[in-house]
């Protein structure tokens, strides 16, 4: 009667390993951190890191975060989320973050601005975000940018 108590234990252990190196296998082995940014891919000329650090660190992005890369020139950033305040955000770059050339934000109100220069492209990417493409058609590259995470 002892022996088929010690194995019945034996067995339990067993499974309990099993579990454990089941749980490790799918929750411990993690690649990339939340802070670590995706690289450029290499048919874009600047570094896009700052960008992609800047919408990992956003707020309120639980519906859409993403950034794009535009005919090399240009960073779309979009992002939704649930929050009281800042629900959206859709921003039109240069080469860097300094270089904020449109926007349409909701800060308790809905904020735009644009430069003139700017206008078209910026109203085409906004009717059309739920395409790959932003709406720009085969005349522009568009290089969406991965976000770990995302």
């Amino acid at each position: 009667m002892n022996d088929k108590i010690c194995n019945f234990s034996k067995s339990k252990r067993n499974v309990g390993w099993v579990m454990l190196t089941t749980i490790f296998l799918l929750f411990g082995c993690q690649t990339r951190s939340p802070e670590s940014p995706t690289p450029s891919p290499d048919n874009i000329s600047f570094d896009t890191r700052p960008f992609v650090e800047m919408a990992q660190k956003a707020s309120c992005t639980d519906i859409k975060n993403k950034l794009y890369v535009i005919d090399d020139q240009f960073v779309f950033w979009t992002k939704e989320g649930f929050c009281d305040d800042g629900r959206y955000a859709h921003v039109l770059y240069g080469k860097s973050l300094r270089e904020e050339l449109c926007y349409s934000k909701e800060s308790f109100a809905a904020l735009e601005s644009c430069q003139p220069a700017y206008e078209e492209l910026f109203n085409t990417i906004l009717q059309n975000l739920e395409r790959p493409d932003l709406g720009l058609g085969s005349t522009h590259k568009v290089i969406e940018i991965r976000l770990a995470f995302e």
